[in-house]
C-alpha cells in the first residue's frame, strides 16, 4: 500500500478504511473471539502495527497511549 502499486489482481492506489482504533476487551463475543480484536491498538493503547498514516511515507508512526 505504501508504494501505490497495488496488488498483481489489482493494480494501483487502494481506498482503506479503519472500522476501529482500539480493542474493545469488554465486548461481547457471542458471535466470536474475534470481535475484541477490531483496533489497530491493543486493550493498553500499545500499537500493534507499524502503521505509518500520514500516506506519504514520512516515517511517522504510531505511538501508544499514555495514562
Amino acid at each position: 500500500m505504501a508504494n501505490k502499486e497495488g496488488s498483481p489482481l489489482r493494480p494501483g492506489p487502494m481506498n482503506v478504511y479503519l472500522f476501529g482504533l482500539v480493542d474493545e476487551n469488554l465486548k461481547s463475543v457471542a458471535p466470536g473471539d474475534f470481535e475484541r480484536h477490531w483496533g489497530i491498538f491493543h486493550y493498553d493503547g500499545k500499537p500493534k502495527f507499524p502503521i505509518d498514516l500520514s500516506g506519504k511515507g514520512q516515517d511517522k508512526w504510531l505511538i501508544g497511549a499514555k495514562g
